[in-house]
């Protein structure tokens, strides 16, 4: 289930091979689902019960999301892309209404749900994200293991959990999860760059870094994260000049400021011996993130004081 499939779009033609509401077309007026296929498949592209969720069988679907009755009680429909869903539609959600206040409303309500027995691993994901989006990854946590527990191997379970580890400060969990997720998707550009980075901030099998860096680099030429990840993997192998050419592509490419990057410039250049350059690029992060981890010391460190005439 997703928030979209709420809306209840119906199909715009009938089912080819059944007739579901008598005359076997679309009839708007009452707004209801077209329901009653008895062969299980998507014969019209709308997402309905198909062949993905074998065990189940149509039926009144009220509110239209696919797969009525499973008689498994579980969530086989791994159809749609979760993580592309829960961008487009949650974070808008909680961007207009407020996150707090609507995240609150939210989880209130799938309590209630998941309170009478729904077993549904994007439900799952959807309440986690919830709680990511809230800043509280030490309960997003629970939620996810014991997804991947009951549902199995899942490329975004184990990349939710990579990222809350990570937020959580937890570097052995984190790596074993972003692992898995690749292990699973091996040529998700975005994988590949995570855990480059991880690798690279962490400096340590600087190597690989390099190799899953440019790999994701080879999907995704442009990403300026992905050049700042190349350039910070640089870094840490001490190619200063490296580091900078595409620290320094990476802010041309990205399509507001970074802080992150620009501490990373500024950490490039400081090894280079400029330091006079270093310090103009903490300040610069230290506007765009005044809590940027670091920053306040480097500059208390390298900055040279301004003494008044």
């Amino acid at each position: 289930m997703t928030v979209a499939e709420a809306d209840d779009d119906l199909p715009d033609g009938p089912c080819s091979d059944c007739e579901a509401k008598g005359d076997g077309k679309d009839n708007d007026e009452s707004d209801e689902p077209i329901t009653g296929c008895n062969d299980l498949l998507d014969n019209d592209g709308d997402l309905w019960i198909d062949e993905a969720d074998p065990d189940c069988a149509s039926g009144d679907d009220e509110l239209g999301y696919g797969a009525a009755e499973c008689d498994d009680g579980l969530d086989n429909d791994s159809d749609g892309d979760i993580d592309a869903e829960s961008h487009d539609y949650l974070q808008e959600i909680l961007f207009l209404y407020g996150a707090e206040p609507t995240g609150a409303f939210l989880l209130e309500l799938m309590r209630a749900i998941d309170a009478e027995g729904l077993q549904s691993q994007r439900f799952n994901i959807l309440q986690a994200r919830i709680l990511m989006a809230l800043d509280r990854p030490a309960e997003a946590a629970p939620v996810l293991l014991a997804t991947l527990d009951r549902f199995g191997a899942d490329k975004w379970l184990h990349y939710y959990l990579a990222i809350i580890y990570d937020e959580l400060k937890e570097p052995a969990n984190t790596e074993t999860h972003i692992e898995a997720c690749l292990q699973l998707d091996p040529d998700d550009p975005d994988v590949l760059n995570f855990l480059g980075y991880f690798f690279a901030d962490n400096n340590k099998n600087l190597d690989r870094a390099e190799t899953l860096v440019k790999r994701a680099l080879e999907l995704s030429p442009d990403n300026g994260f992905y050049l700042d990840s190349l350039g910070w993997v640089y870094y840490r192998q001490g190619k200063v000049d490296l580091a900078i050419e595409y620290i320094r592509r990476s802010i041309l490419r990205l399509e507001r400021d970074d802080a992150v990057v620009r501490d990373h410039l500024g950490d490039a250049y400081l090894l280079k011996g400029e330091v006079d350059k270093a310090v103009e690029e903490w300040e610069r992060a230290q506007r765009l993130d005044p809590e940027l981890e670091g920053v306040a010391e480097k500059l208390n460190r390298h900055r040279v004081p301004q003494h008044p005439r």
